[in-house]
């Protein structure tokens, strides 16, 4: 039986890829890594990635949010005593869920009021979704997880209606970060995972 390696069981994944690896067996002759959102694998549902021999990692795009189960196996060839080629396989790894948010909203500042979500296009393309529902004083700054300031990204008067704020995340190194929205005196804070 391999072990997948990466994604970690019941991580969030907020992305529309999924990348996938798994324990390096240098006998196999070709893995198979399926992925479904039934831990049933029922055959019409299931996404199979047919991935050669001494590759030990494959990606999955075009996800939409929902749970997700991945398993995957080797596949072995041997010849028999008359000489005729035989395929064996191993169990299935264990079942790994995942959960994909693709954006995360998070609770209002008041249930009339503001909200405020991060979207999540793609692993360096993230925005800032703010919906107000009156011209309102609004400072959105970006800091690291010990409180420094790394950027502001909006100060100023901010109207009614949807505006969508570019995260720099491509500029940050890997880690955890605060959002701090602050709304005619109001704060929230978000964290954003790079």
């Amino acid at each position: 039986m391999i072990q997948i390696l990466s994604p970690l069981a019941e991580s969030n994944i907020e992305s529309n890829q999924l990348e996938v690896k798994w324990q390096e067996e240098t006998r196999a002759k070709n893995f198979r890594i399926e992925l479904c959102s039934s831990e049933s694998f029922p055959t019409r549902q299931t996404k199979i990635k047919q991935v050669d021999p001494f590759v030990y990692e494959t990606t999955y795009e075009d996800l939409s949010t929902g749970i997700y189960y991945l398993r995957a196996r080797a596949e072995y060839y041997s010849k028999d005593a008359s000489g005729s080629v035989v395929t064996s396989y191993t169990n299935w790894s264990d079942t790994v869920k995942v959960y994909n948010t693709l954006s995360t909203a998070i609770d209002n500042i008041e249930k009339s009021g503001p909200n405020f979500y991060i979207l999540t296009l793609g692993s360096n393309n993230k925005q800032l979704i703010l919906n107000m529902d009156a011209l309102s004083k609004v400072r959105v700054s970006l800091n690291s997880i010990s409180g420094m300031l790394v950027g502001r990204l909006w100060d100023g008067d901010m109207p009614a209606g949807r505006k969508s704020l570019e995260l720099p995340v491509a500029k940050l190194s890997s880690g955890v970060y605060l959002l701090v929205i602050e709304v005619d005196g109001k704060r929230v804070t978000l964290k954003l995972l790079k």
